[in-house]
């Protein structure tokens, strides 16, 4: 839809670019724009937190931290005591553990990832992510992972 800004005829015709009545150019009537939730909002502090969370996991890690899958029989790292240094507790110790042991090093870049996540649905009016930037941002982590093991990390 466009419409002509002196005399406010509508033209629904979007091949028409100049006003059938007085020549003026036509301006591109802005169509209703989709309005941000405060969903998005609760959802990025909630991402937010868990960037934290996962932050505060890898920053207070320690060998002597014993983390063990709850269920199951396996232990990443068998520490000497049953208590853990880690500051999120046996949580923040199997997390740690976990992404230390698929990730390595660059374990440390997914913090900055998920605040990055929490950015842009913050930003965006919709809470559904393009497929296709969720599995870029996958390879990238798992390439990274892989080149900074071959580097030597």
């Amino acid at each position: 839809m466009k419409v002509c800004p002196t005399c406010k005829t509508v033209y629904k015709d979007d091949d028409i670019n100049f006003c059938l009545a007085d020549g003026t150019t036509l301006i591109a009537k802005k169509s209703k724009a989709t309005k941000h939730s405060h969903w998005n909002d609760v959802v990025a502090i909630i991402v937010g937190a868990l960037g934290l969370l996962v932050l505060l996991s890898l920053l207070t890690s320690s060998s002597t931290d014993r983390a063990c899958l709850p269920f199951v029989d396996f232990c990443f790292q068998s520490g000497n005591g049953l208590s853990t240094r880690n500051w999120i507790g046996p949580v923040g110790a199997n997390i740690a553990a976990g992404l230390f042991n698929f990730f390595g090093w660059a374990s440390y870049l997914l913090p900055v990832l998920i605040a990055l996540v929490a950015w842009r649905v913050f930003q965006s009016d919709t809470m559904l992510p393009r497929p296709l930037r969720v599995l870029g941002v996958i390879f990238f982590v798992v390439s990274l992972a892989g080149l900074m093991s071959l580097i030597g990390g």
